[in-house]
């Protein structure tokens, strides 16, 4: 008896786009939509975020936020940014209240994501927030970020009040290397820790690279060590520039940090340690020769500890340009951490390329005292004394997204500062063509415009910043509009038989931007490229399936923007599924030969011969029928 295989072939066709999504929370936010005009609040969208499989920012309005339960975003399954942002010019506030809770806890330590440069990269921003009154018996009381891998910054917050058990405001805790930590631009006053870090602990351990400027780190406690910041690293290079610390107290007794306390505490470890324009409180050495402790590894001091077991010793560490005086600030307790005229901190640092902005984003070096030099000051912040009319400051502009498929709807938003504080205008040339699209004025960091691009193509945007008084100030950002690639063609063949299986792939793409593709042969979908073919238009490869099973073939074009997919199944049989049956018998014999195998068989027999197959089922049809001739004899 002869079976028949059928076999079918399917083509699915599936564009797979990845967006940035924008969601918009209020402190009355109660909407679904978390948008401009219908603001969710804030765990909505912390929860959209973690599940949307795509790169997020949210959008933190001002106004101050009652915080009830702990915010909280947690994933471990994907490579997506997550930005966090408030206005800098009215920072949201995130006050815990006496509700003993910690206010924002960010976790994605389980991630095994990309990180670095890679296309996608789980990192995490926190901008422009004020955390207050958050407590937490485990970690910060106001910000905790603990990431497997991801890049961290948090930038132009204030944390004021908080307590938790590793740092009082903000705990970083990284779980590998090569990836970078930014504190920058922060303000942490009268925070408190039941352990170490005061005002803040960092764990990156891991290594990489952390960069810590114009930072105040003013009024902080800790039980244990390091009462304003406590840092433990064995490898990575991390650099603290123009910050200030003072007035920080440590409880450990001895030589424990009240302002920092820096642990590598491995020996042989390769950390390294830099510290520039910084103040500390008047019980900090520097110089760990001149200090008083007696371990050339260790630089002891009240004030400043710096542990180093590093295989280079103390070489490990560089510093310059630091004090340890009063820095005379405006009104620390009413929040005013400004220099006054007379502070020793003016034009008294060293000039670092990569400090070039204050806390408020004012260019730094200002020749603050009028001696013809412009230096750095010491500490986050740049005494600049006004004279003149001088033009407007862009200190940041970007759109988000910046490239995607059309119709593309575009963010532009912008950090502008005027020096002589001047009510300013912004324009904004959406392609560069000459001619303004959009004014705003008055003009702040709060400002915004949305636009649509509906062609495909490459646009260059114009922000430019007047002030009324004949300052200007332009910036320019490209704008990719994108079509998707198409997939005109994608076959198999042959679909099906048996293991092994060689299948030859042929397919045709083309983009109609005229974009480079790539394409992406993924011969079982699992997510693993079997072959990757740059600069693909035409081509075909030929791949083997050496088991049996139902296979789903992917193709994917990606241009660098979007990617679209097409997929074919592919059967696979067993090797002795689709066997041939039992040979031919000799010529004019009586002997057929035997079939194998327990799938579909044919032969075709000499004379006399008949495969095994036949022979079964005459046996089978005789017994059957004995029963049936005897009751007719009978």
């Amino acid at each position: 008896m002869r079976g028949l295989i059928l076999s079918s072939l399917s083509l699915v066709l599936s564009a797979s786009t990845v967006f940035s999504a924008i969601y918009y929370v209020s402190s009355t936010g109660s909407g679904t939509a978390c948008s401009s005009t219908s603001p969710c609040d804030f765990q909505t969208a912390l929860t959209n975020a973690q599940s949307d499989g795509q790169d997020s920012t949210i959008i933190v309005q001002s106004g101050t936020y009652d915080i009830t339960q702990t915010l909280t975003y947690s994933t471990a399954n994907g490579d997506n940014k997550l930005i966090i942002e408030g206005d800098i010019n009215n920072k949201p506030v995130l006050d815990a209240r006496t509700n003993n809770i910690p206010i924002l806890d960010i976790n994605n330590d389980s991630d095994g994501g990309n990180y670095g440069d890679s296309p996608n990269t789980h990192d995490i921003f926190v901008r422009n927030i004020i955390f207050k009154n958050g407590k937490s018996a485990t970690k910060a009381g106001g910000l905790s970020i603990i990431v497997g891998q991801a890049n961290i910054e948090v930038k132009g917050c204030e944390f004021y009040s908080n307590q938790g058990a590793k740092g009082g405001a903000l705990y970083i805790s990284i779980g590998a290397a090569n990836i970078s930590t930014s504190v920058i631009n922060n303000v942490f006053y009268s925070n408190s820790s039941t352990t170490d870090g005061g005002a803040g602990y960092f764990d990156t351990s891991s290594g990489g690279v952390g960069y810590f400027y114009n930072n105040t780190v003013y009024s902080n406690t800790a039980q244990q060590k390091g009462g304003g910041f406590y840092h433990y690293y064995i490898q990575g290079s991390y650099y603290y520039y123009n910050n200030i610390f003072w007035s920080n107290l440590a409880s450990a007794g001895g030589f424990d940090g009240d302002d920092l306390y820096v642990n590598n505490n491995v020996s042989g470890a390769t950390g390294a340690l830099e510290l520039k324009n910084n103040n500390f409180s008047v019980n900090a050495a520097f110089d760990p020769a001149s200090d008083s402790g007696t371990n050339d590894n260790v630089l002891e001091s009240e004030d400043l500890y710096i542990r180093d077991l590093s295989s280079n010793g103390v070489s490990s560490y560089v510093q310059s340009g630091n004090l340890k005086q009063d820095p005379n600030l405006v009104n620390p307790a009413g929040g005013d951490f400004h220099l006054q005229s007379g502070s020793p901190m003016i034009d008294k640092g060293t000039n670092i390329n990569s400090v070039t902005t204050d806390f408020e984003g004012n260019a730094r070096p200002f020749d603050g005292d009028n001696d013809g030099t412009a230096t750095h000051d010491i500490g986050a912040d740049e005494y600049i004394v006004v004279s003149g009319n001088l033009p407007p400051v862009i200190n940041s502009f970007g759109a988000n997204p910046d490239k995607g498929n059309i119709p593309l709807t575009t963010n532009f938003n912008w950090n502008i500062s005027d020096p002589n504080v001047d009510p300013l205008t912004c324009k904004l040339d959406v392609d560069n063509d000459g001619t303004t699209d959009y004014t705003i004025s008055p003009c702040t960091n709060s400002s915004t415009q949305n636009h649509t691009y509906n062609v495909a193509g490459t646009y260059t945007a114009t922000l430019t910043v007047e002030d009324g008084n004949g300052g200007s100030t332009s910036n320019q950002i490209q704008i990719k509009a994108n079509t998707s690639p198409v997939i005109n063609s994608f076959t198999a063949s042959p679909t099906s038989g048996t293991a092994p299986l060689n299948v030859r792939f042929d397919w045709n793409v083309s983009d109609p931007d005229g974009d480079t593709l790539t394409c992406y042969l993924d011969k079982d979908n699992n997510g693993t490229a079997d072959y990757i073919l740059n600069n693909c238009s035409t081509s075909n490869v030929s791949l083997s399936y050496n088991s049996p099973g139902t296979y789903t073939a992917k193709l994917t074009a990606d241009d660098g923007i979007t990617k679209v997919s097409e997929t074919i199944t592919i059967n696979v049989n067993a090797s002795g599924g689709g066997g041939s049956g039992g040979g031919s018998g000799g010529s004019g014999g009586s002997g057929g030969g035997s079939g194998s195998g327990s799938g579909v068989s044919t032969s075709s027999g000499g004379g006399g011969g008949c495969n095994t197959g036949s022979s079964s089922l005459l046996l089978s049809l005789l017994v059957f029928a004995i029963p049936f001739f005897r009751k007719i004899r009978g």
